[in-house]
């Protein structure tokens, strides 16, 4: 075939660009913010105090606003986060919230015994409550889990297991006295832990947390 007539080269196609690694010194300082929440919670307003709502709700616009800035401001933190889709196709999405379902699902169980054998607070009003537990999520599983995930990575082989229970750890740490209400979130938030696993999507997460904890204390 003669060399004009040649069918020109396609040019390549870039894909899409990754967002940068989390680094170790972020994720540690994210850690460490979660873990001294929760050890202010545990050592000075824990779950019976009439200061509790109170101090944990100011704890609302901090994460609320960590969370703007992350998204608006450092690149690749919002998919990060989970607070929007970073896969790469539809069909990972689909599977990752099917996968979601199932594990919401087998999460009724505990759910369950925790209404039925725990005492547990009353819930407060539910808009109150929704974003309560957006905040408590974007926490524990944006910050903590993907924290633990990455500071473990490359040395524990089984370190994605190992950030889901030890985030539900501090999670049900976090309702420090009740040591049924502790043991029973602590159960709920693997399941949530894996549900974040499964699609990296944050709000199937506070969705089901928020369904969950209706169900628990209504």
């Amino acid at each position: 075939m003669p060399r004009d007539c040649a069918t020109p080269p396609r040019p390549a196609v870039k894909g899409p660009r990754r967002p940068p690694k989390l680094s170790a010194a972020r994720a540690a300082g994210e850690l460490t913010a979660v873990v001294a929440g929760v050890s202010a919670v545990v050592v000075f307003v824990p779950l019976t105090s009439r200061w509790f709502v109170a101090a944990t709700a100011s704890a609302g616009p901090p994460a609320g606003g960590y969370a703007w800035y992350g998204a608006a401001r450092v690149r690749g933190a919002a998919k990060r986060w989970g607070l929007v889709w970073g896969g790469k196709d539809a069909e990972n999405l689909a599977r990752g919230l099917y996968h979601s379902g199932l594990l919401f699902a087998l999460a009724l169980v505990p759910a369950f015994a925790v209404r039925c054998l725990v005492r547990t607070p009353t819930v407060p009003h539910p808009a109150a409550y929704l974003f309560w537990c957006f905040v408590q999520d974007f926490l524990f599983f944006s910050l903590g889990l993907r924290a633990i995930e990455r500071l473990t990575s490359g040395r524990v082989a089984w370190h994605r297991h190992l950030a889901v229970w030890a985030t539900a750890g501090l999670f049900g740490l976090s309702h420090f006295p009740l040591g049924g209400f502790m043991l029973g979130t602590a159960a709920l938030a693997v399941f949530w832990g894996y549900i974040f696993l499964q699609c990296r999507l944050l709000w199937p997460v506070t969705l089901s947390h928020f369904t969950l904890g209706l169900m628990v204390m209504l």
